[in-house]
């Protein structure tokens, strides 16, 4: 499990099954995990149906669900970044797309879909 292998790594970080992140979840309960985060950097992966539409909720741009769905294949993702303190609800800004075989936390990554 995740758990065990941060335990193993000597990291402290609880996991624990939520609302919104299963496979047929609606990606509201995800959307209200993300909006009580405080963080810099927020890296959203995985290739559940419904990232898409969390994505677009998460930038505020509801039409975006498709454009955005694309970047969620097997290992990828988009690395967002708060859009303003203070601004509620939270909205993110998509910073960059995680490709696949990439290590995103050391090289720059593609910029995220325009269309």
């Amino acid at each position: 499990t995740v758990a065990a292998a941060f335990e193993a790594a000597g990291y402290i970080a609880p996991c624990e099954e939520a609302p919104g992140l299963g496979a047929k979840d609606d990606p509201a309960g995800a959307h209200d995990l993300v909006q009580n985060a405080s963080c810099e950097v927020f890296v959203l992966v995985g290739h559940l149906p419904h990232m898409g539409r969390l994505s677009a909720k998460l930038v505020g741009e509801p039409a975006a669900a498709g454009r955005l769905g694309g970047c969620f294949v097997p290992a990828g993702g988009i690395i967002m970044q708060p859009r303003g303190e203070g601004v509620v609800p939270m909205l993110w800004a998509e910073e960059r797309q995680i490709e696949p075989g990439v290590a995103w936390w050391e090289v720059p990554g593609a910029p995220v879909p325009t269309t």
